[in-house]
């Protein structure tokens, strides 16, 4: 015995210390159950061929929105940056946005909508030259190839005079915030 009445040997463990012990096991086995069915719904959902499709249209939406106006300020390969060198340079907006290449846009991909499926040398966007003058609230170019949902009307990308990307909702769509 020791002088405080307590019998020598090594100490019997705490009712606090198995009750931590428990618990922590008891996280790491919610943690690994828990991943398993994030991954679990993951690959159910990416079989899906619905959700494939709205993953793929969503893409190819970003992508064309990226060749109207790059998020990337310092990017001279967007139509938009392109219309407005053109404009400074000549006073008027082209014709047709043929004319951007290959003095303003080095890529003549950029004019080409990925979700088109003609050919890559075919201007995609439907293109209205604005006066000079025109309010920057002004459409110049629609791309309406965007099908997210089969047999859903697709999603529209409009650049404005002011270099803007804006979706403008399908007819038929639910209004609301």
């Amino acid at each position: 015995m020791t002088d405080e009445g307590h019998p020598a040997g090594p100490a019997a463990p705490s009712a606090r210390s198995n009750c931590l012990r428990t618990v922590g096991i008891t996280c790491l086995v919610s943690l690994v159950v828990g991943v398993a069915i994030v991954a679990w719904i993951a690959i159910m959902i990416s079989k899906n061929p619905t959700f494939r499709q709205v993953y793929s249209g969503a893409y190819l939406a970003a992508e064309c929105q990226k060749n109207l106006q790059h998020p990337d300020p310092h990017n001279t390969q967007d139509v938009s940056g392109a219309l407005e060198r053109y404009a400074r340079r000549n006073g008027k907006y082209p014709a047709s946005l043929k004319e951007l290449y290959p003095n303003f846009l080095e890529n003549r991909r950029t004019l080409h909508c990925p979700a088109d499926s003609r050919p890559v040398g075919v201007v995609s966007y439907e293109y209205t030259p604005p006066a000079m003058n025109a309010p920057p609230t002004t459409v110049v170019i629609r791309c309406g190839r965007h099908a997210i949902i089969r047999g859903q009307p697709p999603l529209v990308l409009l650049l404005y005079k002011d270099g803007r990307v804006c979706t403008q909702k399908p007819a038929g769509a639910p209004h609301g915030p």
